[in-house]
């Protein structure tokens, strides 16, 4: 039987014009593959196990009274657990729960030595960055990267008492964020070491959506109604972007399945949902891209934000049920048409 080389696969669908970007295939292929391949329950497991671990390690400390340790000892001994945690990491997961307790200790000492909200945040993307591409577990790149976010949205509101600035910083913080994630996620020159980061800031914008308008202090970081619309629009953008990015270009988009899907994004951005956007994207995205961590997010939030909506809603109860009978109706239309045209 005559042996068939990847090489020679990819010559074969380049011919039929079943590939277009043969480059990006042929590099995907050839990266060695060094990531953790566990699956996603595993990491579950493991991340919940080394949580309470770190918790008990963390209260075994502190009944032998070593919080009264200076300071500088205490960060001395958060970078002892980070250091071991990366020397057994290739032997045991216990190196994990390692190197959690060696953060949580060192971020600790670090706010006892410095009060400056900026000092904070410099310290945390420090201990972030040093860690993240020499130790190869993705459970810590996850948790490290969103980490790193929350103490910049919380330390951004105590160091700028200027409201006007802080909603300014918080569009650009946002708009680089959902860039960022965009890139890692959807762009063939991304590494799949920086997916983990993908994940924790999709999670911080969930976050962020589902909070930004909640009064202090259950807010993350309050903006007024204007900017709230301006990042709904920018989401509306990305959703369409991500839709004509499956689809292969934007000149893609002369179907009629690809035309609805643009025009529920638009009528999504118009009424300001800016949380079933972002759902969508993620289901959109994971299905695209066979990532059961995105699919099973998106599925999983999407009933939340519609909940969350839909008791947010400034209307009587009579008109919310108007509401979801009509979209009701409008999808049953959409679907018929679709069957009749035999594209579904």
């Amino acid at each position: 039987m005559q042996s068939i080389s990847v090489q020679a696969l990819l010559d074969q669908l380049k011919k039929a014009g079943q590939v277009v970007d043969c480059e990006a295939i042929e590099s995907f292929l050839q990266r060695p593959s060094t990531e953790e391949t566990r699956p996603l329950f595993m990491n579950v497991v493991i991340s919940i196990g080394a949580f309470f671990t770190m918790l008990g390690m963390i209260a075994l400390m502190w009944s032998f009274n070593l919080y009264t340790l200076r300071p500088w000892s205490t960060v001395a001994v958060g970078v002892v657990f980070v250091a071991v945690g990366w020397v057994i990491h290739k032997y045991t997961l216990v190196s994990f729960t390692s190197m959690l307790t060696g953060k949580v200790l060192f971020y600790f000492g670090v706010t006892l030595l410095w009060e400056n909200p900026w000092s904070l945040i410099l310290w945390a993307v420090g201990i972030a960055l040093a860690t993240y591409f020499i130790y190869p577990i993705a459970i810590d790149r996850y948790v490290s990267s969103l980490a790193v976010l929350v103490i910049i949205q919380n330390n951004m509101v105590d160091a700028i008492e200027n409201t006007w600035t802080v909603e300014i910083l918080t569009v650009v913080f946002f708009v680089l964020l959902l860039s960022a994630a965009a890139f890692f996620l959807t762009s063939s020159k991304a590494n799949s070491r920086e997916i983990p980061m993908a994940y924790a800031i999709l999670t911080w914008i969930g976050w962020f959506l589902l909070h930004s308008d909640f009064p202090p202090p259950l807010a993350v970081l309050p903006i007024s109604s204007a900017y709230q619309a301006l990042l709904n629009g920018l989401l509306t953008l990305t959703l369409m972007g991500l839709i004509a990015w499956c689809a292969g270009g934007w000149g893609k988009l002369n179907s009629a399945v690809l035309r609805i899907a643009c025009g529920g994004t638009l009528v999504l951005g118009l009424i300001s949902a800016p949380g079933l956007l972002l759902a969508i994207g993620m289901l959109v995205l994971g299905y695209a891209k066979q990532d059961r961590i995105l699919t099973v997010g998106g599925a999983l939030s999407f009933p939340i934000y519609l909940f969350y909506f839909y008791y947010d809603l400034d209307l009587n109860l009579l008109h919310k049920s108007f509401i979801l009978i009509g979209s009701g109706l409008l999808l049953l239309a959409i679907r018929f048409y679709l069957r009749r045209r035999h594209l579904i």
